[in-house]
C-alpha cells in the first residue's frame, strides 16, 4: 500500500511514464507503441484495469477510486482472517513486520531501494 491514493497515483505515472514516455505521462500513442508483450497490450490493460477514458488514460479521479476500492475490498476480505499483511515500504517498520510475517530473521532494517524512480512532471489538479 502506500501513504494515500494520491501518492500511489503519482507512483504510478512517475513508473509508466518512465517506462513508456520517456519521462512524462504517457498518451495513448505511447502505450499503443509500448513494447510489452505484444504492441497495445499496455494499453489494452490500463483499459481494462481502469476504465479510464481513451482521451485521459491516467484520469486522477478515476484510478485513485479503484486504488482506493480495491484496498478496502481485500481488507473486507481478510477482515475476520489473520493471514494479511499490508506493506508499505515507506513504512520502515515494514521490513520487521514482513520477516515477523513469514518467520525469518530480518537481515536488514529495512527494505533496500534497488528501483526508485526518477522525478515526473506531472499537473498538480
Amino acid at each position: 500500500v502506500r501513504d494515500d491514493g494520491e501518492q500511489w497515483y503519482r507512483s504510478l505515472i512517475r513508473f509508466h511514464g518512465n517506462l513508456f514516455a520517456g519521462g512524462r505521462i504517457p498518451t495513448k500513442t505511447d502505450l499503443l507503441k509500448a513494447a510489452y508483450c505484444y504492441p497495445g497490450f499496455v494499453f489494452e490493460a490500463v483499459r481494462l484495469v481502469w476504465n479510464t477514458p481513451e482521451d485521459d488514460l491516467y484520469h486522477k479521479p478515476t484510478m485513485i477510486s479503484h486504488y482506493e476500492r480495491h484496498n478496502a475490498d481485500v481488507r473486507d476480505y481478510f477482515r475476520f482472517k489473520s493471514n494479511l499483511l499490508e506493506v508499505n515500504l515507506s513504512d520502515k517498520e515494514s521490513y520487521t513486520s514482513l520477516c515477523e510475517f513469514l518467520g525469518k530473521t530480518p537481515v536488514a532494517q529495512e527494505f533496500p531501494r534497488l528501483n526508485e524512480s526518477s522525478p515526473l512532471t506531472i499537473d498538480k489538479d
